[in-house]
């Protein structure tokens, strides 16, 4: 897959992201995959689904 890495430095400008972490959310998103993580500041750009 490639990546445009515009869309991406946009998209982490946009939701206050570093780009490696809207690279991860990006891609999920892309791949239409649920991105799983720990990193709070991460977790609040996702739908918000707590998982125990």
């Amino acid at each position: 897959m490639a990546v445009n890495v515009t869309e991406v430095v946009t998209f982490a400008e946009a939701k206050q992201l570093t780009a490696y972490d809207a690279f991860f959310l990006w891609l999920a998103q892309q791949l239409d995959v649920e991105l799983v993580t720990l990193d709070k500041t991460l977790a609040r750009q996702v739908s918000p689904r707590k998982v125990e």
